[in-house]
């Protein structure tokens, strides 16, 4: 290790040149060469509107404000693989991309940098760094479209499993209906009175009755909500269209440090000290020179007996 260090001291001008220098200015000229794009879009999302009836969209918490629910669904949305597979796809299809390979390597910066955050309580900001500007508008541009469609199928499969549930508690609650009346007829008939007499006073006929007005209302009730979840369900993709809309579309900066251009100029940085460092490491391999006793004894394998001075120093 010290005939390492002796060696960089030895030749620390040359030590200095090539693994700092050379580092520093490949790593300098990457930064300027390779600046990336800062890109960004602004949402604005309301509460699903049904009619006048103000509702929260299926998985939102009701205690949270539109936009902070909106980022709460795209922190999740964006850890997801689809979510990147889909992404991938855009861009190829788009043109930003030409193969897969390109776009794996767009998916592992964009996994690092994409955010959004609530600039407001209805408004959400999108940002993300790329390295090409149009990268920049499609990721954000499928982001919101991802987003746009995850809520639109999520309503529509809660109204799916809803409108099911209640299909089949409409039935049921039909045959009940039938089964009452069935039930208020029988006994109507096997209870006749002459037109001109007024009936006395019957609890089993007013039992009845009041079962097949409870029967009517309960049929009544399902078939309002069952109205109420297919209207829901066709009119899921217009209603989140509105409830999710673009104040500012998706734009570019450029001129900017971002974390891919720094990672590409550690990279090149790294890679021009690599030639330096293997210079210095064969200079003190093919070093041979004995700094002290020891090294001679395990050199030869002889036991040293003296020391001889400096002959020059004692010449004069």
């Amino acid at each position: 290790m010290f005939k390492y260090l002796e060696v960089v001291f030895r030749h620390w001008v040359r030590f200095a040149l090539l693994c700092l220098a050379l580092p520093l200015i490949a790593g300098g000229a990457a930064l300027y060469l390779f600046q990336g794009k800062d890109g960004s879009a602004q949402l604005w999302v309301d509460n699903p509107s049904y009619i006048g009836n103000i509702q929260t969209a299926s998985g939102w918490n009701q205690y949270l404000t539109p936009a902070q629910n909106t980022v709460d669904s795209l922190d999740q949305l964006i850890l997801t693989d689809t979510f990147y597979q889909r992404l991938g796809q855009a861009l190829i299809d788009s043109g930003a991309v030409k193969s897969w390979s390109d776009a794996n390597l767009v998916l592992g910066d964009v996994r690092g940098t994409l955010t959004a955050a609530a600039s407001g309580s209805h408004l959400v900001t999108i940002k993300v760094e790329c390295r090409d500007a149009a990268v920049c508008v499609q990721v954000l541009t499928t982001t919101i479209a991802v987003h746009r469609d995850w809520l639109i199928q999520t309503e529509k499969q809660q109204a799916d499993v809803a409108s099911k549930f209640y299909t089949s508690q409409l039935q049921v609650a039909k045959q009940n209906q039938q089964a009452a009346i069935a039930a208020f007829n029988a006994y109507v008939a096997s209870h006749q009175y002459p037109p001109n007499v007024i009936r006395p006073p019957d609890p089993e006929l007013d039992r009845l009755q009041s079962d097949v007005q409870q029967a009517q209302t309960q049929v009544d009730a399902l078939q309002d909500k069952l109205q109420g979840i297919q209207f829901s369900n066709e009119a899921a993709a217009e209603i989140d269209q509105t409830a999710l809309r673009v104040i500012d579309p998706p734009t570019t900066s450029g001129g900017r440090f971002t974390q891919a251009t720094k990672k590409i100029a550690a990279i090149i940085a790294a890679g021009a000290a690599v030639p330096g460092i293997a210079y210095f490491v064969f200079l003190g391999w093919i070093d041979r020179t004995t700094r002290n006793p020891k090294e001679i004894e395990s050199r030869i394998g002889v036991r040293v007996v003296s020391l001889i001075g400096d002959l020059a120093a004692k010449s004069s």
